[in-house]
């Protein structure tokens, strides 16, 4: 059977999706996962496929570009394909588009596999990952190298993982970590233009994230550090001037 490489399916937002700064990171990353595990399960990579090869799908770093901020109850529709690999990398591209097909978001979420077992990063080889090679990548160039700070204050907000953030990996869904770093902007009210986000250590059920923030020429960058100790992830948040 052929392999569908590019998939799309429709979609609402709702008000609670929205601040004043525009559209949640948190609710364009749900959108995200939601599609992509879709496409996972019809391309023969999903999370059961992948589980009976003790492996797993870890996101390694997520963009998005709001080139239009779309509006509650609209009718929007995600399209999603795989847009590159290498041996350790999967790049999985999106657009976000409204019913005469006009971009509103652009992104990108980079992955790796690994052994579910030892947790340690498996090669992309040991499975069959398409490749849609007829549509050019939503991004040029690389990710950002987002600015791992070290604080020199206090955290500015701490967050307890809870079960319900809790995935199918048996790790912390990585829509939760930009729930956690939205907090520190909730009350901007320049319009969010460009989010990235690394994820550079795992979290589990009831670890703690103290999250700290600062200003940069464009935007803000946000870390969030395990109790106080390793790095979790790395943001970088832009608006417009």
């Amino acid at each position: 059977m052929e392999k569908i490489t590019k998939y799309k399916q429709g979609f609402c937002l709702k008000k609670e999706d929205f601040f004043d700064y525009g559209i949640s990171p948190f609710a364009v990353l749900r959108v995200f996962n939601t599609a992509s595990s879709a496409h996972a399960e019809l391309l023969g990579v999903g999370f059961d496929d992948m589980l009976k090869k003790k492996l797993l799908w870890v996101s390694m770093r997520i963009k998005f570009q709001i080139l239009q901020l779309p509006k509650p109850d609209q009718q929007l529709f995600v399209v999603t394909y795989p847009s590159g690999k290498n041996m350790l990398e999967y790049d999985r591209d999106f657009l976000i588009v409204d019913s005469f097909d006009n971009v509103l978001i652009k992104g990108v979420n980079k992955f790796c596999l690994i052994d579910s077992t030892t947790r340690r990063v498996a090669k992309l080889s040991e499975i069959d990952a398409p490749l849609l090679d007829d549509q050019m990548p939503c991004f040029e160039g690389r990710f950002l190298k987002t600015d791992a700070f070290e604080p020199e204050f206090l955290a500015d907000y701490s967050y307890q993982i809870l079960p319900d953030d809790i995935d199918l990996n048996g790790h912390t869904n990585n829509t939760i970590y930009a729930k956690v770093a939205q907090k520190l902007f909730e009350k901007e009210t320049k319009k969010l233009q460009f989010f990235q986000i690394n994820f550079l250590k795992e979290t589990m059920l009831n670890s703690r994230l103290d999250v700290y923030k600062k200003s940069v020429e464009n935007g803000i960058d946000i870390v969030g550090k395990i109790c106080e100790g390793e790095t979790s992830f790395s943001c970088h948040v832009e608006f417009e001037k």
